[in-house]
Order: structure tokens, then C-alpha cells, then sequence
């Protein structure tokens, strides 16, 4: 990323206005972050765009298809991997505070992926017969690894967003376009089929093929070691009885956000 602003600095400082339009951002903390998480965003997209017409090609129609109900069922499902706790990182003044509440999130994603495979386990066959996912019946268990990536990536998002580390996500997004690309265009070339597009979006952590409305750049791609080692020391530092104790005192954020995304999804 460093490289990345130091050519746009170079381009930008060609001309006066631009130069000094782009010192006032790069002056300004909000701003600053904002661009940070904006370029990270626009390479992303810009790497899905470019790799799309090959990926399309590669693949089917009825493997599109496949991973369209995949990305639907785990939007749904995966909104309760950490009932929304991780919203409140910015509330507590105290950083202790802080690292209980994302200890607190750890542990809820731990139980809800428990929850799920005990699901998945014993009921995956009512499931499939009430909902009609047989297109789903030999991916069942990529729901189980999506699932735990997307509530362990949003979890630590959230916590670099509280810790203004805007340029750890901007990097993760940028690997992980690069990542989820050339996954699927590799499996896609030893025609994996519809496993290779699921894998691809595990490692990339994006929902390309999914219209719903609470699609976001969250995700599977937790697994990562660039965004998951820095903050497994900060893990030490949770109290399991403090963080239980947060669980009532911002208890308003499940229950206030867990209906809208469902209710989106709906729609």
C-alpha cells in the first residue's frame, strides 16, 4: 500500500490543484481513512471486473447458479455469527472494555458455529426438504467454513476500524480480490465446478454473484494471516467474565440490528 500512495502522490502532485486538494485529504484523519478504505475497495473491484469475463467462461451456467444459493443462504445465516456485538467496538472509552467485547464476539462465534454444525449434522435433510436447497446437498458443508469466515473476518474488521488500522483493511481487500480470483480461475482450469467458485469466495470474501441488498465486503476471507496474527495477542487480554458482563450491557445491538439484514435479505 505504501508503494501504491507513493506513485498516486507522484500523478497527483503534477498539477497544483490536485496536489493541494490531495494534501488537504491526506491532512484530515476522516478523510484520509475514507480514501485508504476507498482505494482498497476500488483495486478490489477493479481485479473482479478485469477477472470476470475469464471466470465466465470457465464455468457454467448451473455452477453460477450453485454459488448464487450458497452466497444467499450464508448472507441469511451468517448475520447471527456474532449477533451483531461487534457493532458496539466504538462504544467503550476504555480499550480493556473494548478487548472484552472482542473477546465476547470470539466466544458467541464459537458457540453459533457449534450451533450450526450440530444443525447441519442431525437436521441437514429437514433443512434441505422445507427450503429446497438440493442444489446445496453436496456443499452443505462449505456453509459450515463460510460461516465461521465471515463472522471471524467481521469481528476483526471492526476491531481495525476501532483501531483506525484503515490500511491493514485496505490490503486485506486488495489480497483477498487477488486471492478469490485466481482461486476460482485456477480450480475453474481443472474444472472443480461449482466447488472451485465456492472456494474462490471463501478466499475472497465477496459475494459477487448475490443481489441481496445486505451484501458487503465482509467475510470468509478471515483466514488471512496478514489480519488475523496481529491481533491474536490482543486475545490474551480477555477476561471471561467481563466479557459475559458486556454481553447484557450491549445487549440493544443484537436485538436492534439482527431483523433489518434478515428483513433486507427478504425483500
Amino acid at each position: 500500500m505504501a508503494r501504491f500512495f507513493s506513485y498516486l502522490t507522484a500523478i497527483v502532485n503534477k498539477n497544483a490543484y490536485t496536489a493541494r486538494l490531495f494534501n488537504y485529504i491526506m491532512n484530515n484523519p476522516l478523510y484520509r481513512g475514507v480514501a485508504v478504505l476507498g482505494s482498497g475497495t476500488a483495486v478490489a473491484q477493479l481485479i473482479s471486473i478485469v477477472t470476470a469475463p475469464i471466470i465466465t467462461r470457465l464455468y457454467t451456467p448451473s455452477d453460477m447458479g450453485v454459488l448464487a444459493v450458497y452466497s444467499s443462504v450464508l448472507a441469511i445465516v451468517g448475520i447471527g455469527a456474532t449477533l451483531s456485538y461487534e457493532l458496539a467496538y466504538a462504544l467503550p472509552r476504555d480499550n480493556e472494555d473494548a478487548i472484552n467485547l472482542f473477546g465476547l464476539s470470539l466466544m458467541l462465534l464459537c458457540i453459533t458455529t457449534t450451533v450450526l454444525a450440530l444443525i447441519l449434522l442431525f437436521g441437514r435433510r429437514l433443512l434441505m426438504n422445507i427450503f429446497d436447497l438440493g442444489a446445496l446437498e453436496q456443499y452443505i458443508w462449505f456453509l459450515l467454513i463460510g460461516f465461521f469466515g465471515r463472522g471471524l473476518y467481521t469481528t476483526l474488521n471492526y476491531w481495525a476500524v476501532r483501531q483506525r488500522d484503515y490500511g491493514r483493511i485496505t490490503y486485506t481487500k486488495i489480497n483477498q480480490g487477488i486471492g478469490g480470483s485466481v482461486c476460482k480461475i485456477l480450480l475453474g482450469i481443472f474444472s472443480f465446478g461449482p466447488i472451485g467458485l465456492i472456494i474462490g469466495q471463501i478466499v475472497s470474501g465477496r459475494r459477487d454473484h448475490h443481489p441481496c441488498p445486505c451484501d458487503v465486503e465482509e467475510g470468509e476471507g478471515a483466514f488471512q494471516g496478514h489480519i488475523v496474527e496481529p491481533d491474536v495477542e490482543r486475545c490474551k487480554g480477555v477476561q471471561e467474565f467481563s466479557s459475559v458482563q458486556f454481553s447484557g450491557l450491549y445487549c440493544e445491538h443484537p436485538v436492534a440490528a439482527a431483523p433489518a439484514p434478515h428483513a433486507a435479505c427478504a425483500l
